[in-house]
């Protein structure tokens, strides 16, 4: 494969990233509009941390009571579709490499995981602060395991502060010949705030374990399609 291949490939799987990326997106902007009766849904938006950081979540979405504050079980969520972290035909050191990207990659959404305010003026929406919500993954359906193997790994090194509670989701791109449904699987793996020492699991809408302070509207939801 020349330069000139390659440079398309990669060009036309970031735009379908991207576009993946949006759908996913709309349909939980639409599983919001659903499940609560008054929330804001933060999309694409900017927000600040403290030193005046700016960071860009994919979405985020909060209720409020007073305007100011987002309440408990807010979410801050980033769409990721990771790297390989098993790569075909490649040696030991290629291997050990691709995996700490893969890692590296979901730690990421740690970043999250600090007191937050909203800064874009898109919408009109209302400038929250963010500072009890939980940070959330967004994954393919593909992927979840291997996320999940590699958190479970950290838990057994060591315990490590992400600031807020994690929640692990993973979702389901099903195309279709006229349209695609995106069907989200509420399978949060869960830990507790602030150090990661249990974990809990909810698959198929079903809690497992005891997963404290999960929003609760999301918890009751099984299986969520919409088409785009």
């Amino acid at each position: 494969m020349d330069e000139k291949d390659k440079a398309e490939r990669d060009f036309q799987k970031q735009f379908n990233d991207y576009d993946q990326t949006v759908d996913v997106v709309s349909c939980w902007q639409f599983l919001s509009d659903v499940v609560f009766k008054k929330s804001y849904f933060f999309r694409f938006g900017k927000f600040r941390a403290k030193d005046n950081l700016e960071l860009t979540p994919d979405f985020a979405v909060a209720e409020s009571e007073n305007g100011k504050g987002a309440g408990p079980g807010s979410i801050v969520c980033d769409v990721k579709k990771l790297p390989n972290p098993y790569p075909e035909a490649a040696d030991a050191a290629q291997q050990e490499m691709a995996y700490k990207i893969f890692g590296s990659s979901i730690e990421d959404v740690f970043k999250y995981g600090v007191t937050l305010s909203y800064a874009s003026e898109y919408a009109k929406l209302p400038k929250l602060v963010f500072s009890e919500h939980d940070v959330e993954l967004l994954t393919p359906e593909d992927t979840v395991d291997s996320v999940y193997k590699y958190l479970e790994s950290k838990l057994g090194k060591k315990p490590f502060n992400v600031g807020r509670p994690l929640v692990l989701v993973s979702y389901y791109l099903q195309p279709s010949r006229s349209t695609r449904a995106l069907r989200l699987q509420v399978e949060a793996r869960r830990v507790k705030q602030p150090v990661f020492s249990s974990c809990s699991r909810r698959k198929n809408g079903r809690k497992e374990s005891a997963s404290e302070g999960f929003p609760n509207s999301f918890s009751q939801v099984q299986d969520s399609t919409h088409t785009l």
